[in-house]
């Protein structure tokens, strides 16, 4: 059995519980992970995750790619932690629709979440990010240029 779980979707894990190197998340419309004062929370979106304790984590890779189309389109990686009244505070990173092109997006969500932009530097919807918990316990999220075989040029 894999340790691999779906959280907000009944779609079963790719492969059977142990994911591929390439499968597809479908994400239904209007599904989220967003939180903007004074009352907007969203937490829909489906989340391929692998639960471990944080000092245990060092690092994340995903490559990813979509055919992105509508405004806020988005896909990469999250780290999610689960706080003791049941709030959630979580750190994503990777490609948004916005602008009418893809960006690199990243968002760090305390009580609220803080939204940067960088156009993707080939232009293209494709990118290979990682996220590294570095030994002062920092997270630092890296976009590793050429990492995706399917990247678009």
């Amino acid at each position: 059995m894999s340790d691999f779980h779906f959280a907000n979707t009944t779609s079963p894990v790719p492969g059977n519980g142990t994911p591929p190197a390439e499968f597809i998340i479908k994400a239904p419309s209007s599904t989220d992970i967003w939180s903007k004062p004074p009352s907007t929370s969203s937490f829909t979106a489906p989340i391929l995750y692998r639960s471990i304790p944080l000092s245990t984590f060092k690092r994340a890779r995903v490559a990813f790619t979509a055919p992105w189309r509508h405004k806020y389109d988005q896909g990469g990686l999250i780290i999610v932690l689960h706080t003791a009244n049941g709030d959630k505070k979580w750190v994503k990173a990777g490609i948004e629709l916005t602008h009418g092109k893809p960006h690199l997006s990243a968002v760090a969500k305390d009580r609220f979440a803080d939204w940067s932009l960088l156009p993707v530097p080939s232009g293209g919807g494709a990118a290979t990010l990682e996220m590294v918990r570095e030994e002062d316990g920092s997270l630092w999220i890296y976009l590793i240029e050429g990492g995706f075989e399917g990247a678009d040029s």
